[in-house]
Order: structure tokens, then sequence, then C-alpha cells
């Protein structure tokens, strides 16, 4: 799980998945291509940039929280620290829930309601 509560789930090969629309954005053959991914780009597959900068102005935050956007990335909302805020995962996984539920099968671009 990264900063924002993307998982990534092994089973035959590896896939991650989108907490904000529930798809699968990437596949792998094995954990070791997946590992050898998200080192690729650390920074952006796991999130600890802003995580970091999170920790110097609210201080650390520890499992079971995580960092969710309260405008959601696939909304348009800043990747950026005044856009987040530390939830338990369980909480971000609830909000996450109702958002994928409201964006599944509308076209891009499409209106949706949303409050933050």
């Amino acid at each position: 799980m990264d900063a924002f509560c993307g998982l990534y789930i092994s089973g035959d090969g590896v896939v991650k998945i989108d907490p904000e629309t529930a798809e699968v954005t990437n596949r792998f053959a094995s954990k070791r291509e997946c590992a050898e991914f998200i080192e690729s780009d650390a920074r952006i597959e796991t999130g600890w940039p802003l995580w970091l900068e999170w920790a110097n102005l609210h201080g650390v935050t520890e499992w079971p929280m995580r960092l969710v956007p309260i405008t959601p990335f696939v909304l348009g909302g800043m990747f950026a620290v005044q856009n987040m805020e530390a939830v338990t995962w369980e909480n971000a996984f609830e909000r996450y829930d109702a958002l994928s539920l409201k964006l599944h099968g509308l076209p891009d671009g499409e209106k949706i309601p949303f409050k933050s």
C-alpha cells in the first residue's frame, strides 16, 4: 500500500489498483517486476516526498494513517500537501469506495456531485 492507499495485490502476478477509481493501473508478471517498477520511480509510486512534506508540517503519520486528497486527484485535486489530510486506511477506503461507485461507468469529463 502506498501513501494514498494504492494497493499492490499479488496472486498470479501482481496488480496495482487505483484507490480513487478501483481500476487496475498496472500489471506485473512477478513480484520482482513490480519491485523493479516501484524502485524505478519510487518518489511517484510510493508518494513518500508528499508524505515527508506532510510530516514536516503536521508531524509523522504512522500505520494505520494514510494521506488522502481532500479533492480527489481524479477530480482535478492538486498533488500538494495543502490538498491532503491524514485519515485511517479504513476511512480512506470508505471514501474511495463511495467515489469509485460514483465514477463507475461514467465517460471521462462527466460531472458528478462531490463534497470535500
